[in-house]
């Protein structure tokens, strides 16, 4: 479980990126993190993995702040930038997680686990990924401590229809599984085939807090959308 108590995040002279912020993201469901452009998700996920330090409020995971997981990698995976070319592009696939692994003082044998998890060939050279194997490669990283917490930043951008619908079965079988997945996007259409539950927000501030089915109980991607624009108007 995630939980975010009153978080706000102020930069210098700004206007808060995230303007007291609580909610609870429960396990067992894919969460959307939804809003438009510069409404403060990446920095709620950034401040919640501890790359940004919080002006007020908590942001925690299973009870503790990041910095105080015994075992961060086990605990929690993340994904902040599935498209970044982050492996060395001669390394074998199957090479660069076990590095990783090691790394990360997780067992050698997470690896094919999680290279199956993905569908991914672990002997491809992850200079010759596409942008699509290289979000699984980002996925299969962050599932080698095989965590109860999986937060993700944006991960369908720049896939193809193909790879958008891999994506989105494979977050809901993670979540069958028992655990909090918690995604952001900009992309309404996108999360309303992936999420059960959407936090809305927009200048910083939660607008919304509810299933799917409530926002759009027709199921229909488009009520969805209205629901979306109406929510993120400026008020």
């Amino acid at each position: 479980m995630i939980e975010f108590q009153h978080l706000t995040k102020r930069y210098a002279r700004h206007r808060p990126a995230v303007d007291d912020l609580t909610c609870t993201v429960a396990e067992g469901r894919v969460t959307g993190l939804v809003g438009p452009n510069g409404a403060g998700k990446s920095t709620v996920l950034r401040t919640l993995l501890g790359l940004h330090r919080p002006t007020a409020g908590r942001a925690l995971i299973r009870g503790r702040g990041y910095a105080e997981l015994r075992a961060p990698q086990r605990e929690v995976g993340a994904v902040l930038d599935a498209g970044a070319r982050t492996a060395h592009p001669g390394r074998r696939v199957r090479d660069h997680l076990r590095w990783l692994a090691r790394a990360g003082g997780l067992p050698a044998s997470r690896v094919p686990a999680v290279l199956a998890a993905v569908d991914l060939d672990g002997e491809r050279r992850a200079g010759a990924l596409s942008l699509g194997m290289t979000a699984r490669l980002a996925l299969a990283a962050a599932l080698l401590g095989d965590p109860a917490v999986l937060v993700l930043d944006e991960p369908s951008n720049g896939l193809d229809p193909a790879g958008a619908h891999w994506l989105r079965g494979t977050l809901r079988t993670l979540a069958a599984e028992g655990r909090t997945v918690l995604v952001s996007s900009h992309a309404m259409g996108e999360l309303a085939r992936t999420a059960d539950h959407l936090l809305v927000i927009a200048g910083g501030r939660l607008r919304a807090d509810a299933p799917v089915a409530d926002l759009a109980p027709d199921g229909d991607p488009e009520t969805l959308e209205a629901a979306f624009l109406r929510l993120t108007e400026a008020r």
